[in-house]
């Protein structure tokens, strides 16, 4: 009944990749098989999977001869599953329905989750968990589903780490769904899924805001899950005034780069005026490197918020190739700002997390602050240097601004 695990494989071109992923009400379709499946028709989940189709029917194209009983009848007594009669219509209810949407149009967002597990090197479990969650988020039938069965066993209606459940539905050990929702486990360390402190699962906002806007995913994806903006450099001399601390960290970097080193991170401080972004530009110029930014823009084009940014620099630590890339996160204040009064707090923006994040990140950072105060000691010492940059004389300034 387990889904096998899929070999790691060389990864293909993204334009190499089937065309098209499944619709939402197929993946509720392949779900509701599973459950179908794997439960006796006396479970509560019987009565909940009967209610789920009959409030589905016309948007399944079901005809009235295979939808199950009385749809009132599910609803007051869904504990007692159904009866056989009622048992054997879901099952032809389900074949009907997979048969009139067998030749769905593509989905974007199957499209979306096939790239990003292509890119990201997600095995199979892996990927039917992003496939829901992220489905459960943008298709209702997805999520009635998956409320409807989580409403027969106790639970609120949101998408929760409920292993046992997102197993049944994906016909899989909930031991594995377990192992793959851990914190260092790939989904959430990636920065692609979010768990808060309640449990709940989200998707990335930048992914769910390109579904809505209806954009297909191309080969950049850094450029269109994190952002692309970025300053342009400037001469190497225009930054003069920075003296021999500024070939100490074009040093530290191109050490950095071409040893493939992980947890390096670069610290730009100073008021605002003085180029810490144009220097970055220019720094990753002087060691030959591309400069990515870090979730510049939240999904609405405006500015994102912590979270984000933290599921953004995970990602991008996930997508980018070590070796020739730089990562530019602005205003690093924003990331260790105490949120500790906040109850929906992600797990994986905690301070442990976080230094985790700096001392393991496989892609060199830079990092800019007006204030380093707010980081504080724990995380100035993950620093592998601070550089502070000075308001400059009036000719560099002009080449600045």
């Amino acid at each position: 009944m387990s889904t096998p695990f899929e070999r790691r494989r060389v990864l293909a071109p993204l334009a190499d990749l089937p065309a098209g992923g499944r619709t939402g009400l197929q993946l509720a379709l392949h779900c509701a098989r599973n459950v179908y499946q794997a439960i006796d028709r006396r479970a509560p989940e019987a009565g909940a999977l009967a209610q789920w189709l009959v409030d589905c029917a016309a948007a399944l194209s079901l005809s009235d001869a295979v939808i199950p009983g009385e749809g009132e009848r599910f609803r007051r007594s869904r504990q007692a599953g159904v009866l056989p009669d009622d048992w054997n219509k879901i099952d032809t209810a389900l074949v009907q329905a997979e048969a009139a949407l067998s030749d769905a149009p593509e989905a974007l967002a199957g499209r979306w989750c096939q790239a990003v597990a292509h890119s990201l090197e997600l095995d199979a479990v892996e990927t039917g968990i992003l496939e829901l969650t992220l489905y459960y988020k943008v298709d209702q039938p997805v999520a009635a589903l998956f409320n409807a069965l989580r409403e027969c066993r106790g639970g609120h209606h949101a998408l929760h780490r409920d292993g046992g459940l997102i197993a049944l539905m994906l016909q899989t050990p909930p031991a594995e769904v377990d192992r793959r929702l851990a914190l260092g486990a790939k989904l959430l360390a990636s920065g692609v899924l979010l768990l808060d402190r309640h449990g709940g699962l989200d998707v990335l906002a930048r992914l769910k805001s390109l579904l809505r806007q209806g954009v297909a995913p191309t080969d950049d994806f850094h450029g269109q899950l994190l952002g692309t903006r970025s300053a342009e450099p400037l001469a190497w001399e225009c930054f003069a005034h920075l003296g021999r601390e500024a070939e100490i960290a074009a040093a530290v970097l191109r050490a950095a780069l071409n040893g493939r080193e992980s947890g390096i991170n670069v610290l730009l401080y100073g008021p605002p005026g003085t180029g810490k972004t144009s220097f970055a530009a220019t720094l990753a110029a002087q060691v030959g490197a591309t400069l990515r930014p870090v979730a510049e823009a939240d999904e609405f084009g405006g500015e994102p918020d912590r979270d984000e940014r933290l599921g953004g620099l995970r990602l991008a630590q996930k997508l980018v190739t070590p070796g020739n890339t730089l990562l530019l996160f602005d205003e690093a204040e924003d990331l260790f700002v105490s949120r500790s009064r906040n109850a929906d707090e992600p797990v994986t923006s905690s301070r442990v997390f976080i230094h985790r994040l700096l001392e393991r990140g496989a892609v060199p950072v830079l990092w800019t602050a007006n204030d380093i105060g707010v980081l504080g000691p724990a995380v100035l010492r993950r620093m592998t240097m601070c550089l502070e940059l000075k308001v400059p004389n009036l000719a560099t300034r002009t080449r600045l601004w």
